[in-house]
C-alpha cells in the first residue's frame, strides 16, 4: 500500500471537517492517522512555535502511542520541508497519549484546581484494590450494630459479613466501570419504585391458559389442573410465582419456548412490585460504599496516589472549569472502546463539538471487545450520531490490505450473517486462494495443533509468523509444553513481561532501594517472597506509618517475634543495598542484590522454573540500559513499562496469546483454539447488579430488577463475544485454521459442535467453503514419552546441571530438548495401583479420569473431587488471610458457581486443615529432582514441618483413606523422605498422611530398611518400563 486510496486521502486531507471514520480490520487506519497529523503540522493553521501544543492525539495503548510517535517523527525528520525537520527535533513534546496518559498530564499541569499534589503517582492496580478492600473492612465496622445488616444476612443466607464485603467490592468496581455514582443509583432506585404499579395477575393467567393449549409436556398439565393453581385463579398471590416458573417444563418446540419466555417475563414484571422490600438493603449497601469511598480517598491522599478512575474524574473536573487547552485539532483512535466518562472528557475538550476544535475519531464497532473494562459500544454509537447532528462527515474504509482474497470472501460470507446490520462487506487487495481450514482432533487438541505447527515450521514458515489464539489464557500452557518438547520456540504473551510476578518483585525492589521514603514500594517489598511478611503484618506496618510517618524500626514495633525478625533483616538488607547501588551500575547491582536475597531460589520455589529465565532477561535488559543511558535506576523502570508491549511482538517463537491481546496485530498464519468453548454472558454469580435503572439484588422471589439488569448485561456480553470471533479471524493474512473436536469411526469423521460456541456460530452462518484436516494423522515431530539418553547426553547433563542452595534443578537444556526424563513418584504409585492405567496415561498419553485421591466417585459432594483437591492444596500452600475471597477466586478460576453449599463444604475442608496444623512449616509444595542409582526422580512434597526440633514430611489428602490407600501412599512418602534427606542433608524423623476427609493423620513407616525396599521397587519399575519401550522401538511400534 504505497499510495493512499480515495477515502484514506480524503480522511487525511480534509482538515476543515469533523470526521467520524469507520475503519474495518486491516484497512490502514494507522496510516491515515499519522498522515492526517503530519498534514495538520504542514497546514500552517497552527501558531508558529507552538504547533505541538495545539494538536492532541489519543490512542488506546502505550504501544500504539509509541508507534505513532515513531512513524510521525521519522516522516518529519526525512521531510524536505525545513520547518517540519525542525519540529522533529522536539517531537518528544508532542501531545500523543493514551487516555489515561492525557488525563495524568492534564492533572499535573492544573493540579491546584483539583487540590492534588503535582508529584502524585498512579497506583498499582493491586495496591489500589488492597486499599479499597481495607476501606470496606473499616467501613463495615460502622454497621455492625445496624439491623439492616443482619436482616440482609438472614434473607440472603450469607454465612458471615465477609460475603457481603467481597460483593460490595465487586459492585463498586462495576459502578466505576460504568461511570456511575452512588447519587445516580439512589435516584434511579427511587424512580423505579415510584413507577411500580399494583400487580395485575390477569395477563399471567391468560398466558398460562394459552400455554396449556399448546401441550407443553406432562409436568405443566399436572400443576395447571391441580388444586393449588385453582386457588390461585380465584385469589392470586406472589408466593406461587416461583412454583409456576418451576412447573413450566422444558419442551423444545419453538412455539412453546416462545410462550414460556413470555410467561417468565410477565412473572418477572409482577415480581418487580416486591422491589420495594429491597430498598433498605440497597440503602445499606450504598451507605457502606459511601463510607468506604471516603476512607479510600483519604488513604490515597496519604499515599499521594491516584487510581485510573481518579485520572478520568479529575481530568473531567478540570475541563469543566473552562480552562484554555489550546487544542485546535484532536484525533482519537479505537473510539469504539471508550467509556461514558471518556466521552464526557471528549465533549469538554471539543467545547461540546463546537467549530473551535476540529475532531477526527476512528473506530470500528465490529472490534468493540472491551466491555469488561467499561468499554461501551452504545456510548460510541450515540456520540457518532451526535457528531452527525452537528454536521460531521461519516466515512467508511472498506479496502482491506491485510488478508488474502479468499479469506476476505469467507469473512464477508460468515460475518454478514453473524453480525447482521453491524457488518459491511470489505474488499480484498491481496490475491490468495488458501481456504479456511478445520483442523480436527479426537482426544488431544494440543498434539494436533503442535503437529500442524511442526509441518508449517518444517516447510520453512518462520515461527514468529504463526499465532495461536485463545479465549482463555489458562489453556495455553499445555500447547507451550508440547511445542517446547519438539524444539519449537514459543512466545507466550498471556502476560506482559512487567506483569510477571517475579518481574514485579524486582521492580518493587528497585523502587524501595532507590527511594527510602517510598512507603508503598517498601510495604510491597516486605510482602513479596523476598521477605515474606504476612498480610496482618503489612496492615500493622501501614497503620504505624500513619502514626510515625517514618520508615524506621517503629514500623515493625507491633509485629510478633517471627515477623519482626523478618522485618529487621529486611530493613538491614535495604540499607546494605542502598549503599551497594551507589557504587555499582544497574546490572551489577541487581546481580549482587539477588544473590544476597537468594532470589533465584525463592522465585523458582514460588513462581516455577521459568522464573529464572525471566529474571536473567530482566538483568540483561538492565545491563543493556546501562550501556546506552546515564539515567537513574528508577528511569529504567519507566523505560521498561513504556516499552513493555513491544516485547511480545518482537520476540521469536510461535505466538500464543488471547484474542484480546492479538487486537491490533497481524500474522501470516492464525490458528484459533477454544473453538468449542461456550460463549458465556456476564453470568449471575454476583449478588448485585447495577445499571441505569439502579441497583438489583439476587434475592429469591425479589430479584426482578436484578434479572432485568443481568439479562441486559448477558445479551451485551454475548454480542461482544461474536465481535471477539471477528477480531480473531481478521488477524490472519495468509491462512486461518479453526481447531475442532471430532469423532472418528473408520473412515468417517463427525464434527463435535457444542452449544453456544464459536463452532456453533460458525455452523449457523451457513458457510461451507472450507477444508478439513485430520490433526492426528501426522505424527511427525511428536515426542515419545520416555527417552533413554545416550552416553554423550548423560555426560553433557553431568557438566551442565547446577546446584542452587543444595537444591538440584532441571537445566534449560534438559527441560527444552527433552534428552532426559524424570520418573515421578506419582507415576510409580499409579503403576502400583493399576499397571494398565499407568501405560494408558503415561505411555500412550490417553486422558483418563484424574486419580481420585481416596474418594469414591459415588460420594455426593458439591464440587468435583479433583478440583476440591487442587483448591485445598492451594490453600495449604498460601494460607490466605481472607478465606472467603480466596475460595471465591478459586471457584471463578475453575468456572464453578459460588453456591452456598460449595462454599460451606470447602470452608469445612480448610477449617479441618487449619485445626490440625502443627509446628513450623519449613517448605510448602516443595518440588524436587534428584538421582538415585542412575534413575532421575521428581516429585512434590505438600509440606515439610518442624515439630519439637524434629523434621516431618506431610502429604495432604482431601478424601478419606482406607488401608489399601494408606499402604500405597506410604510408598510415595518413603520416596519423598529419601529425596528430602538427600537434597537437604538432614534427617527426617517421621512422615504422615493427613486425611482431611477423616480429620486425622496417619503415621507411615519410614525406616531406612523400608525405604531401601521401596527404592528397589522403583528401580525395577523403571527397568520394566524402559525394557518395554526398547522392545516396541525394535519392533517399530509407535
Amino acid at each position: 500500500m504505497n499510495n493512499l486510496n480515495l477515502v484514506q486521502r480524503y480522511s487525511s486531507e480534509a482538515l476543515n471537517k469533523n470526521i467520524s471514520l469507520n475503519a474495518g480490520a486491516g484497512t490502514g487506519k494507522t496510516r491515515v492517522l499519522t498522515t492526517r497529523f503530519i498534514n495538520i503540522l504542514k497546514s500552517q493553521r497552527l501558531t508558529r512555535g507552538r504547533e505541538l501544543d495545539q494538536v492532541l492525539a489519543i490512542t488506546f495503548t502505550n504501544k500504539a502511542t509509541a508507534e505513532m510517535k515513531l512513524r510521525i517523527k521519522k516522516e518529519l525528520y526525512e521531510s524536505p520541508d525545513s520547518e517540519l525537520r525542525k519540529i522533529s527535533k522536539y517531537f518528544s513534546k508532542a501531545q500523543i497519549f493514551t487516555i489515561h496518559g492525557f488525563c495524568s498530564d492534564l492533572i499535573r499541569r492544573y493540579s491546584p484546581l483539583v487540590d492534588v499534589s503535582k508529584d502524585f503517582e498512579v497506583a498499582d492496580a493491586d495496591f489500589a484494590t488492597y486499599l479499597f478492600e481495607k476501606s470496606v473492612d473499616e467501613s463495615m465496622g460502622e454497621f455492625l450494630d445496624d439491623d439492616r445488616l443482619y436482616d440482609y444476612l438472614r434473607d440472603t443466607k450469607e454465612n458471615n459479613i465477609f460475603g457481603i464485603k467481597s460483593q460490595i467490592v465487586k459492585l463498586y468496581y462495576s459502578m466505576r466501570n460504568k461511570s456511575l455514582s452512588v447519587g445516580e443509583i439512589r435516584k434511579w432506585n427511587d424512580e423505579f419504585n415510584t413507577n411500580l404499579q399494583k400487580g395485575d395477575f390477569t395477563k399471567l393467567i391468560d398466558l398460562l391458559d394459552e400455554y396449556a393449549l399448546l401441550g407443553p409436556g406432562r409436568k405443566f398439565p399436572k400443576f395447571y389442573n391441580g388444586e393449588e393453581f385453582s386457588l390461585f385463579r380465584k385469589n392470586p398471590y406472589y408466593d406461587l410465582l416461583a412454583d409456576i416458573e418451576q412447573n413450566l417444563g422444558d419442551s423444545k418446540k419453538e412455539e412453546i419456548i416462545l410462550k414460556r419466555e413470555e410467561i417468565k417475563r410477565e412473572i418477572n414484571y409482577l415480581r418487580s412490585n416486591l422491589e420495594i422490600h429491597n430498598k433498605k438493603y440497597y440503602d445499606l449497601v450504598l451507605d457502606i460504599i459511601t463510607s468506604a469511598v471516603k476512607r479510600y480517598r483519604r488513604a490515597k491522599r496519604d499515599y499521594n496516589i491516584l487510581d485510573y478512575n481518579d485520572l478520568e474524574d479529575l481530568a473531567y473536573e478540570i475541563l469543566k472549569k473552562d480552562i484554555n487547552t489550546e487544542y485546535k485539532y484532536i484525533l482519537v483512535d479505537e473510539f469504539q472502546d471508550t467509556n461514558p466518562m471518556q466521552v464526557n472528557i471528549l465533549m469538554k475538550l471539543t467545547d461540546n463539538l463546537s467549530d473551535r476544535v476540529n475532531l477526527f475519531v476512528v473506530g470500528d464497532p465490529k472490534q468493540s471487545i472491551y466491555g469488561f473494562r467499561g468499554g461501551d459500544l452504545g456510548s460510541y454509537k450515540n456520540f457518532v450520531t451526535r457528531m452527525k447532528d452537528y454536521g460531521c462527515e461519516t466515512l467508511e474504509m472498506q479496502e482491506n490490505y491485510r488478508s488474502q482474497s479468499t479469506l476476505i470472501e469467507s469473512f464477508n460470507s460468515i460475518f454478514r450473517v453473524i453480525l447482521k446490520e453491524d457488518y459491511k462487506d470489505i474488499n480484498a487487495n491481496i490475491e490468495g486462494k488458501e481456504k479456511i481450514k478445520l483442523l480436527t482432533w479426537q482426544k488431544n487438541e494440543d498434539r494436533a495443533v503442535a503437529n500442524y505447527i511442526q509441518n508449517l515450521v518444517d516447510s520453512g514458515v518462520r515461527d514468529k509468523d504463526i499465532a495461536v489464539l485463545y479465549r482463555r489464557k489458562n489453556y495455553m500452557q499445555n500447547l507451550e509444553n508440547e511445542l517446547l518438547k519438539r524444539g519449537i520456540k514459543v512466545n507466550n504473551s498471556s502476560k506482559r513481561f512487567t506483569e510477571l510476578a517475579e518481574i514485579r518483585d524486582l521492580m518493587i525492589l528497585i523502587k524501595a532501594v532507590e527511594n527510602s521514603k517510598d512507603i508503598i514500594s517498601t510495604l510491597v517489598f516486605f510482602k513479596s517472597p523476598m521477605v515474606g511478611l504476612d498480610e496482618s503484618s503489612i496492615f500493622l506496618m501501614a497503620y504505624n506509618y500513619g502514626i510515625f510517618q517514618e520508615i524506621d524500626e517503629n514500623l515493625g514495633c507491633d509485629l510478633d517475634d517471627k515477623n519482626y525478625n523478618l522485618f529487621r533483616l529486611a530493613m538491614e538488607t535495604l540499607e546494605y543495598l542502598r549503599g551497594l547501588k551507589k557504587i555499582n551500575n544497574l546490572g551489577d547491582f541487581l546481580t549482587e542484590a539477588l544473590l544476597r536475597l537468594k532470589y533465584f531460589e525463592v522465585a523458582r520455589a514460588v513462581y516455577g522454573e521459568e522464573s529464572k529465565y525471566n529474571i536473567s532477561k530482566f538483568i540483561k535488559m538492565a545491563t543493556d540500559f546501562d550501556s546506552v543511558s546515564s539515567q537513574s535506576k528508577y528511569d529504567f523502570l519507566t523505560y521498561l513499562e513504556k516499552n513493555d508491549e513491544d516485547n511480545s511482538s518482537k520476540a521469536e517463537g510461535v505466538n500464543l496469546m488471547t484474542i484480546h491481546k492479538s487486537k491490533g496485530l497481524e500474522f501470516e498464519h492464525v490458528i484459533l483454539c477454544d473453538f468449542n468453548l461456550p460463549i458465556r454472558g456476564r453470568g449471575n454469580l454476583e449478588k448485585f447488579a447495577v445499571d441505569d435503572i439502579g441497583l438489583g439484588i439476587k434475592l429469591e422471589g425479589r430479584d426482578a430488577k436484578y434479572k432485568i439488569i443481568n439479562e441486559k448485561e448477558d445479551n451485551k456480553s454475548k454480542e461482544e463475544e461474536l465481535r471477539v470471533f471477528y477480531v480473531a479471524c481478521t488477524r490472519a493474512k495468509k491462512s486461518l485454521v479453526f481447531s475442532c473436536e471430532a469423532e472418528y469411526s473408520n473412515d468417517n469423521l463427525e464434527l463435535v459442535v457444542k452449544k453456544n460456541s464459536f463452532h456453533e456460530v460458525f455452523c449457523e452462518s451457513g458457510f461451507g467453503d472450507f477444508e478439513i484436516l485430520r490433526g492426528d494423522e501426522n505424527t511427525s515431530g511428536a515426542k515419545k514419552i520416555f527417552n533413554i539418553p545416550d552416553k554423550a547426553d548423560l555426560n553433557k547433563f553431568k557438566t551442565i546441571k547446577t546446584q542452587i542452595n543444595n537444591h538440584l534443578i532441571k537445566d534449560e537444556y534438559i527441560e527444552k530438548k527433552g534428552i532426559l526424563n524424570y520418573y515421578s513418584a506419582t507415576s510409580f504409585i499409579t503403576y502400583k495401583k493399576d499397571p494398565k492405567l499407568f501405560y494408558d496415561r503415561y505411555i500412550l498419553g490417553k486422558k483418563e479420569e484424574a486419580y481420585d485421591d481416596g474418594d469414591s466417585w459415588e460420594q455426593i459432594v458439591p464440587i468435583p473431587p479433583d478440583i476440591r483437591g487442587i483448591i485445598v492444596h492451594k490453600y495449604a500452600e498460601v494460607e490466605p488471610e481472607n478465606q472467603m475471597k480466596f475460595l471465591s477466586d478459586q471457584l471463578r478460576r475453575y468456572n464453578l458457581e459460588e453456591k452456598d453449599e460449595t462454599i460451606d463444604y470447602l470452608m469445612k475442608q480448610i477449617d479441618t486443615y487449619d485445626r490440625n496444623k502443627k509446628g513450623e512449616i519449613l517448605e510448602r509444595e516443595y518440588e524436587f529432582y534428584f538421582e538415585e542409582k542412575g534413575i532421575y526422580i521428581t516429585g512434590q512434597i505438600d509440606q515439610v514441618r518442624k515439630v519439637k526440633d524434629e523434621i516431618q514430611i506431610v502429604d495432604i489428602k482431601t478424601g478419606s483413606l482406607n488401608e489399601e490407600l494408606i499402604d500405597l501412599y506410604t510408598l510415595q512418602l518413603q520416596i519423598y523422605t529419601r529425596a528430602y534427606e538427600k537434597i537437604k542433608g538432614v534427617k527426617v524423623s517421621s512422615a504422615f498422611l493427613f486425611s482431611i476427609g477423616d480429620k486425622k493423620e496417619y503415621k507411615v513407616d519410614i525406616r531406612q530398611s523400608e525405604i531401601d525396599k521401596t527404592m528397589m521397587e522403583f528401580k525395577n519399575f523403571v527397568e520394566e518400563v524402559e525394557s518395554k519401550r526398547r522392545f516396541c522401538h525394535r519392533r517399530g511400534v509407535k
